[in-house]
């Protein structure tokens, strides 16, 4: 275990405890982004890491914790959304991430305030954000986060701080199976490479799970097989996709569904 810091003493037991946790933790993380790091040198290296990611873990939940630490740790959003839909058949908030490095309780507390005011929203397909993409499946990138007629939460959004948003679909075999929502508390300028990043993620993970749903066993997902007809054209599909992704569209209807 590495010495503490300069000037820190370490005299009881509960302290000896606490940084050696924190020494535990701080070794996690950087073996963590270590591997980030390989996966963004290619996109081989990019499909490698997420069939490990899905091979270690237990539930979907942990394989879009770690979607959401990537675009975290490597490309600086602040806060991630799943939406899935409900039983009646409408899109819902079914998990929420909020990156680790953002230390400022400020902020932290504001994106809390939208995870809370978001829960209980509910959206049906071509309706919203969410809803677009269930219908197009393509990206689309909001920035600054301000017309309600093209996101129905920009005025929460722009009270909690949040200036950008990207959304991606995640799908399967053809088939859409969720939506995912990337934030920033800055107005980003619309980034391609960011966009097929994304999609290039969501889409093998889409291949590789085949598709899990919440609260199911990812490891026990059939696995990708590079000889798979199926595979090949589910990523490219992706990718294409992510080459044509939509700014702002303006729907024809932005109802909104509240679960009261």
């Amino acid at each position: 275990m590495p010495p503490p810091p300069s000037k820190a003493e370490i005299k009881h037991k509960a302290q000896i405890l606490d940084y050696a946790i924190q020494v535990m933790q701080d070794l996690i993380l950087q073996n963590k982004t270590i591997k980030m790091d390989l996966a963004l040198t290619s996109r081989e290296s990019l499909f490698v890491w997420v069939d490990q990611v899905v091979s270690v873990s237990t539930n979907f939940r942990d394989v879009m914790r770690s979607f959401m630490e990537l675009f975290f740790f490597k490309r600086d959003w602040k806060y991630g959304e799943v939406w899935f839909p409900d039983t009646e058949n409408a899109l819902a908030l079914q998990y929420s991430f909020v990156s680790a490095l953002v230390g400022n309780p400020t902020i932290h507390a504001k994106i809390d305030r939208f995870r809370e005011v978001s829960q209980p929203m509910r959206f049906t397909p071509g309706e919203d954000v969410a809803g677009r993409l269930w219908i197009s499946t393509r990206p689309e990138w909001h920035s600054p986060i301000s017309d309600t007629r093209t996101f129905a939460r920009a005025r929460e959004a722009q009270a909690c701080g949040l200036g950008t948003c990207m959304a991606l679909p995640l799908a399967s075999r053809g088939k859409m199976n969720a939506v995912i929502m990337l934030f920033d508390t800055m107005e980003r300028i619309q980034d391609d490479n960011t966009v097929l990043l994304g999609m290039d993620v969501s889409a093998r993970i889409g291949v590789v799970c085949g598709f899990v749903l919440p609260g199911t066993t990812a490891s026990s997902a059939p696995r990708y097989r590079q000889s798979s007809p199926d595979s090949g054209n589910t990523a490219q599909a992706g990718r294409a996709r992510g080459a044509t992704f939509v700014s702002c569209p303006t729907p024809p209807n932005l109802a909104l569904v509240s679960n009261l």
